[in-house]
């Protein structure tokens, strides 16, 4: 789960090393065991509030929607931000390790994916199982 503390990389776009490069964005297990997303020129943008539980699986979504980020832990919002920048990072998305081999996750990450709409816009009930094979 976390070796030697520092930063644990979930999803990030060209985020490398806990650095906010190339105008890209991070999804973090940080050193307090909270889940964080860092988006360029901001630090500590949304948290999850508490640590996360050892052992368990944790459904997370974000969501961008008219300017505003909504980060939901298991279908409860948990923190929002507003940031209407235009995403224009064109580098690669990286999952559960940085190119450079450092903030390597040790568990299982499931169903993740990006998409261009807002799946989520007010509490909900997370899924039970596996998304739909299309």
């Amino acid at each position: 789960y976390r070796s030697g503390g520092g930063i644990i990389s979930i999803i990030d776009k060209q985020f490398d090393n806990g650095s906010p490069n190339y105008g890209g964005w991070g999804f973090w297990l940080y050193t307090t065991n909270k889940l964080t997303l860092w988006v360029h020129g901001s630090k500590d943008m949304i948290d999850t509030g508490s640590a996360i539980s050892l052992n368990t699986w944790t459904h997370v979504a974000v969501v961008r929607s008219s300017g505003v980020i909504t980060l939901y832990t298991n279908g409860v919002a948990s923190g929002t931000a507003s940031y209407s920048d235009a995403a224009t990072n064109t580098l690669p998305v990286e999952i559960g390790a940085w190119t450079s081999g450092g903030g390597v996750f040790t568990g299982y990450i499931d169903d993740a994916r990006i998409t261009r709409y807002a799946r989520y816009t007010a509490n909900f009930t997370p899924p039970s199982a596996a998304f739909p094979t299309q």
